[in-house]
């Protein structure tokens, strides 16, 4: 929840960083600023965004590139439905059921297949938020696969659009409920 978050707005460019000495500790959305930069080697281009990021005292952070990265405390409104009340992930990011998304049981798809090979999205569900514990853990590349998930409340629904290439793929990712 945003007002216990501790983190702060700040710019990074190419280099190495250690939150908690270089980057205060927090949840962050990670977003692309400008020129060609790579964030812990995912290549962000403009429109991209990493979404509710929890930085960890003593991580490290590998910015490369001639661009900059924004950090911003994150925001915490990050779904939108559609017009049959499906949500609608659009960003690589960390979602936690009953906060970030209703609690319930959806089947996960993806809006469009993903059209570039050896690409896939990953989703991997943990029990709750400070567990290391994977719960369940799937890649996802064509829009006819549905992955019956289960999201009680303080589960925690982790997206990565970069997960087998630099880039961020485009399909965003479909939940319907059961």
């Amino acid at each position: 929840n945003e007002t216990n978050n501790p983190a702060k707005t700040i710019s990074l460019s190419e280099g190495t960083y250690s939150v908690g000495k270089d980057i205060e500790i927090g949840f962050y959305d990670i977003k692309y600023a400008k020129g060609e930069v790579k964030y812990n080697g995912a290549t962000l281009s403009e429109n991209d965004k990493i979404l509710n990021v929890e930085l960890h005292n003593r991580n490290r952070l590998e910015i490369e590139g001639n661009g900059e990265i924004l950090f911003e405390p994150s925001e915490f409104s990050t779904i939108k439905k559609d017009n049959e009340n499906n949500i609608i992930i659009q960003n690589s990011g960390t979602y936690i059921a009953g906060s970030d998304i209703p609690t319930g049981e959806y089947f996960l798809s993806l809006e469009e297949s993903v059209n570039k090979d050896n690409q896939e999205i990953f989703v991997k569900i943990q029990s709750h938020y400070d567990s290391s514990e994977t719960e369940r853990s799937f890649s996802i590349k064509k829009a006819n696969e549905r992955n019956l998930i289960n999201l009680s409340e303080g589960k925690v629904l982790y997206i990565d659009k970069h997960f087998t290439g630099e880039e961020e793929l485009d399909t965003d990712i479909v939940l319907s409920s059961k």
